[in-house]
């Protein structure tokens, strides 16, 4: 009998716990209202009585850099609203939380100084003319997750020539892509016989490429075919061109430890000024001082960094094991060179590197050589980069 009145006790004091609990948590749905506009700093909010807040705006357009909350008290920020930076001439930048799920449409429409958008993998949908006429819009990153592409959703950003479109996208709108009203070309990046590539055979002025190797010159049947596809797709190299990536084009050590950097996102590095074979403002000087600063990359001596050199295999298994290093993983030496008729070609300093490539299997060999001091290709470099990719996820 005791043990009946405990339960009932229990269940009496739960039952009365989860009627509070509901209460206050429609007198806070309560408390918000729609005609209301509630501000995180600048941002301004409105609230959707499905129960999340929607974007409607900033309250100062002079800012430059706009960056949207996740929540607002206890609810999320869901979309952003039709019109709601409409022909606002500052937006330079605008970050977009993952909590958004809609654009609306003409959200961003003539906000012409607004240059590059990334869209999250929440962003369901974006709406008809959400960033038309914006005319220094030139990169628009979209995301799988992605569904709907509203008409006109980028009609007239002049600038914008490149697009990847997510295999998740289900429908793009009528002249989505119409950057200069017929007149501009602009390639679109998606996969065989998506949405993206029906959508594109239907406008001279779109060229449709497959995103997953749009490289003419990389046959199906190449060795190194799936290695390529495999940087191309993580973004880790791109192509001479659009189609063209030059597997067997020589590398620089230049090339390589640029690679390298842009696959850690490009960060800064304060500059290196010992080398004096460095040019100044050339696209790898920030490359070679984020490598030299950490260890990954160094020079002939204290003064020559020899930018130009054509990179040899050796000496990428050296490069690859000091990132190795950098990224806190396993950088032991293991690998049995004797097992290659050339290993005694290997430099002095370059065995600890190629004993942990033939290791980690960055490096197998062709024909029974290591060929260490072979000059490596493009196409070489990609599958090593891949094996390396393969180990150390």
């Amino acid at each position: 009998m005791k043990n009946i009145t405990k339960f009932l006790l229990v269940f009496v004091l739960i039952f009365i716990i989860s009627i509070l609990i509901q209460s206050n948590f429609n007198y806070s749905m309560a408390t918000y209202n729609t005609y209301t506009d509630y501000y995180i700093g600048d941002v301004i909010l409105n609230w959707n009585n499905n129960g999340y807040f929607v974007v409607d705006g900033v309250s100062d357009d002079s800012l430059y850099n706009i960056t949207i909350p996740e929540e607002y008290g206890l609810y999320p920020v869901k979309e952003i609203d039709s019109s709601a930076f409409f022909a606002n001439q500052n937006i330079v930048s605008i970050n977009i939380p993952n909590s958004i799920e809609k654009i609306g449409k003409w959200a961003f429409y003539d906000c012409n100084a607004l240059e590059s958008v990334t869209i999250p993998s929440s962003v369901k949908a974006i709406g008809p003319a959400a960033f038309g006429s914006c005319e220094n819009l030139s990169t628009v990153n979209l995301n799988e997750g992605l569904e709907n592409i509203g008409a006109e959703a980028f009609m007239g950003a002049e600038k914008l020539r490149i697009i990847i479109i997510p295999s998740s996208v289900q429908f793009i709108g009528l002249d989505a892509f119409d950057i200069g009203y017929g007149y501009k070309n602009i390639t679109i990046y998606g996969a065989k016989n998506s949405v993206a590539e029906t959508f594109a055979n239907k406008y001279d002025y779109i060229t449709f490429i497959d995103k997953d190797m749009p490289f003419q010159d990389v046959s199906a049947d190449s060795w190194y075919y799936n290695a390529v596809k495999y940087v191309f797709a993580n973004r880790i190299m791109t192509g001479f061109t659009d189609t063209e990536f030059g597997p067997e084009s020589k590398l620089t050590r230049a090339m390589f430890i640029t690679i390298l950097y842009k696959k850690e996102g490009s960060p800064y590095a304060s500059p290196v000024n010992q080398f004096v074979d460095l040019y100044n403002g050339a696209y790898y000087c920030s490359a070679v001082t984020w490598g030299v600063n950490n260890n990954i990359i160094s020079g002939y001596d204290s003064t020559h960094f020899g930018p130009d050199d054509l990179i040899t295999r050796e000496q990428i298994a050296v490069i690859l094991q000091k990132y190795c290093k950098y990224k806190g993983q396993d950088a032991s030496s293991t690998g049995d060179l004797t097992k290659f008729s050339d290993y005694n070609k290997v430099s002095n300093y370059a065995i600890y590197g190629m004993k942990w490539a033939v290791g980690k299997n960055v490096i197998t060999g062709s024909n029974g050589k290591l060929l260490p001091q072979g000059e490596a290709t493009r196409a070489e470099a990609a599958a090593m980069i891949q094996k390396y990719c393969y180990n150390f996820k």
